[in-house]
């Protein structure tokens, strides 16, 4: 599951801590600009979420991963989700992330055409792949299912250094998709020039999935 806020940041901490403070078992961890949710019975881990903060907007990408057992023995987290999605926030702030082309009603991800004479160099991701890294989520579940394997993405920023749509050109079942998307609408990036000048322009991301044998 993964979801967009266009909510203030306070708005969606508060949310979150709402729904989860309900649980008997519940952790609440700041890792710079990510807030992990987690709850737990014994004898282990069950299900966590992860609260990714743009630094540049009031859009906040969370991403929600459940265990196996999840719904037989704990059946009302997703309910706790939901309930911070649409009672918690403000009517309409919350949107899921769709699982091939972000915004949806997109037909494709592109770029206006680049001159062919002119210096381009490329979008930057700041901080590099493990800016991305941090982003990234892959649900507990998906990978003891064994579901793995590579996607490929295709993204634009614009002049202003915003991630104004993300497609997935290969991907993969099981939600990973999704994840994908809102990792690279979390990420921060440096908009590409054209001898010099910040333009809108396109790149493509592979991410590998692996799952632990």
């Amino acid at each position: 599951m993964t979801v967009a806020y266009d909510a203030p940041r306070e708005d969606v901490v508060a949310a979150y801590r709402t729904a989860f403070d309900t649980l008997d078992r519940v952790s609440y961890e700041l890792r710079g600009d990510t807030l992990i949710v987690g709850a737990s019975i014994d004898p282990g881990f069950l299900a966590d979420v992860s609260v990714h903060f743009r630094k540049d907007s009031s859009t906040t990408i969370v991403h929600a991963g459940f265990s196996y057992d999840i719904v037989d023995r704990f059946e009302h987290f997703p309910m706790l989700l939901e309930r911070a999605a649409t009672e918690l926030l403000p009517v309409g702030s919350a949107a899921l992330i769709p699982e091939q082309i972000y915004p949806a009603d997109l037909a494709r991800c592109d770029a206006p055409p680049l001159p062919t004479d002119a210096a381009i160099v490329p979008p930057e991701m700041l901080g590099g792949v493990q800016s991305l890294k941090t982003q990234i989520y892959y649900p507990p579940n998906v990978k003891k299912s064994g579901v793995e394997g590579s996607i490929f993405a295709g993204f634009v920023v614009d002049e202003r250094n915003r991630v104004v749509c993300v497609e997935i050109i290969s991907g993969l079942p099981a939600g990973l998709n999704g994840q994908m998307i809102g990792a690279i609408l979390a990420t921060d990036f440096r908009a590409g020039t054209v001898d010099g000048v910040p333009t809108p322009m396109r790149g493509v991301l592979p991410w590998s999935f692996r799952a632990v044998a």
